[in-house]
């Protein structure tokens, strides 16, 4: 009964350290969401990279074509090679992204950076995407 106790408390302070961690960071919401707040209003993309900012950018712009009209092509390629030493096995990926949409002038809304992870939002009101579709994207969003 005391075990269960002690197993009792130690649980609820655990998820009171968990909310007021929770509650500390400053992290903008599309970060802990992976979505800005009004998503029915606009087209928008998150991207998330551990090694650079520029690939953060890249997966945002990615994501952010695919809500638009995309077609989307992947390449796995598998090598093995034998030797006295053993069987090694590699992988490589590609992918490519092709859009009959123009995007250009529709810049990184905004970046985060935590300790890790590097985070991009590419963000634009749908009612703006398609008045500057209209217009053959001749100005900056």
């Amino acid at each position: 009964m005391c075990k269960a106790r002690i197993w009792c408390i130690i649980f609820l302070f655990s998820l009171n350290a968990l909310a007021v961690s929770q509650e500390e960071t400053d992290a903008p919401y599309w970060v802990i969401e992976f979505k800005p707040e009004n998503t029915d209003d606009y087209f928008y993309g998150v991207g998330l990279s551990d090694k650079s900012s520029e690939l953060a950018d890249n997966d945002a712009y990615l994501k952010f074509a695919k809500m638009i009209k995309v077609s989307v092509t992947a390449e796995s390629k598998r090598t093995l090679k034998e030797n006295m030493l053993g069987i090694f096995d590699f992988w490589s990926q590609s992918s490519s992204v092709k859009t009959n949409e123009d995007i250009s002038g529709i810049d990184i809304s905004e970046r985060y950076k935590d300790s890790a992870i590097f985070f991009s939002l590419v963000q634009i009101q749908k009612e703006k995407y398609f008045e500057l579709k209209r217009q053959g994207f001749k100005t900056d969003a």
